[in-house]
């Protein structure tokens, strides 16, 4: 039962984290609609694939730059979505 309520909550922490590392590294500002609908699926996608967190992180925020960004070479979005989510899981 309190599990149910704290696993949301630290994926709720450890998006924060990562996006706030995410956004000072590639500028990216998206509308608060935006950015309210990709903090949900983050955290429905990591409370759901809890096992494999260390894969789907790095290819969420790949997603989210592809859908955020056009004009971007494609080694700028690895490093965009790869560095933030493994320096936090290193500082973690």
């Amino acid at each position: 039962m309190i599990t149910n309520i704290i696993n949301p909550l630290l994926q709720a922490i450890s998006f924060i984290s990562i996006w706030y590392l995410y956004q000072i590294m590639s500028k990216v500002k998206p509308l608060p609609g935006h950015l309210f609908l990709i903090f949900l699926s983050y955290v429905a996608g990591a409370s759901y694939f809890n096992l494999v967190k260390i894969i789907v992180d790095p290819l969420f925020f790949l997603i989210v730059d592809l859908a955020l960004v056009r004009e971007r070479s494609f080694y700028h979005r690895l490093l965009f979505a790869f560095y933030p989510t493994i320096l936090f899981d290193v500082a973690t």
